[in-house]
């Protein structure tokens, strides 16, 4: 199963895990892949950290930290809600398969 757990406070996503079908596992990395090529659109000085990483620690742990600035705190966080929806869609398609974690 694919676990992705998001905190809206740090701006972290984090993926774990293998759905177990490549097709779905591709879907859920597209999700991943397509936020951090949004995230990487900005222009330069937009956040005041920004850190994606595949395989931390050995681990299969993807991971993507984006804070912004304050000038765009509230598009980020839309882009982070996209993403979202597209996690949550895959979760209730296929619930065996996908877990999604908001940390509220």
């Amino acid at each position: 199963m694919v676990t992705v757990t998001f905190d809206p406070k740090t701006y972290t996503l984090k993926m774990k895990g293998h759905a177990g079908t490549d097709r779905i596992c591709a879907a859920t990395s597209m999700v991943y892949y397509n936020l951090v090529g949004v995230i990487s659109d900005y222009p330069e000085g937009a956040f005041k950290s920004i850190k994606a990483q595949e395989g931390i620690n050995g681990k299969k742990v993807t991971m993507l930290k984006a804070v912004p600035k304050k000038a765009y705190r509230d598009l980020v966080e839309k882009d982070f809600y996209y993403a979202l929806i597209g996690f949550k869609l895959l979760e209730d398609n296929y619930p065996d398969h996908v877990k999604l974690i908001v940390n509220i």
